[in-house]
């Protein structure tokens, strides 16, 4: 069986239309977004869903050679939701070699490549951006040393880098240019990823721009102990009409 799949996988003539219309157990999805779907994605142009796929599916991968797309027994309010609020398409186009120094809004369905001259770099989506997706950003802007995130939603599998013990030292992030970080925009999640020394190795003297409530949470949800080498290593910006708590001086530079 085993041989035969991978025969499918690597036949442009089996994965360029793929047509998923009949409703298949989570078990098999899970599978199938897993492992099939990274091997083919750039041999798909065409793909033929139902609404209990289309989401997992689109956010199993990439599509860069995707031309047509055929969206099935999908209800109003998954168009709007799976879309965007304000019910408008969007479109970019993203052209190599880059030479931008800054990259604007950039979604779930960033494109996989290098970008060695963007330097600032904002992000946005109705959906959340998941720990692999910042992974994702680490190779595509290796030198990037300005992050804004703007996204409202929590992460729906925020422990996932957790899940395997033994590849957790090789899936922290790492900005290793990193000098200011802007989550004023973002739920706290984002701010506890980024905090956590088992999801991410901030660079020493990064500026933070945050909420100061999603900040008191956070510094109140986890133990000190577990933030203590990230927060040793940011400079908090805040309003100069808040007066920060005599505890944060354990936490921040």
């Amino acid at each position: 069986v085993s041989k035969r799949l991978n025969r499918i996988v690597y036949d442009s003539i089996f994965t360029n239309r793929l047509i998923l219309l009949r409703s298949v157990s989570n078990r098999i999805l899970d599978q199938f977004c897993l492992h099939i779907l990274p091997k083919t994605h750039d041999k798909i142009k065409w793909l033929n869903l139902e609404s209990c796929s289309i989401e997992r599916v689109n956010d199993a991968t990439n599509y860069p050679n995707l031309n047509a797309l055929g969206l099935h027994n999908v209800q109003q309010e998954m168009d709007t939701s799976f879309f965007t609020e304000e019910k408008k398409g969007k479109c970019q186009i993203y052209s190599y070699p880059v030479t931008m120094r800054r990259h604007e809004v950039i979604a779930n369905n960033f494109p996989d490549g290098i970008f060695k001259c963007v330097r600032e770099v904002s992000l946005f989506d109705e959906r959340p951006f998941e720990y692999r997706f910042f992974l994702r950003l680490q190779k595509a802007f290796p030198f990037m040393n300005s992050l804004l995130v703007n996204n409202k939603k929590a992460q729906n599998n925020k422990l996932s880098s957790e899940s395997n013990n033994n590849n957790q030292q090789s899936s922290i992030i790492e900005y290793f240019y990193l000098t200011h970080l802007n989550l004023s925009y973002a739920h706290y999640v984002y701010l506890e990823q980024c905090l956590l020394d088992t999801k991410m190795c901030l660079p020493s003297n990064v500026h933070l721009d945050v909420d100061y409530q999603s900040l008191k949470r956070v510094t109140h949800n986890v133990k000190i102990d577990e933030i203590r080498i990230n927060c040793g290593k940011v400079r908090y910006v805040t309003s100069s009409t808040i007066r920060l708590p005599k505890h944060f001086r354990n936490y921040f530079l």
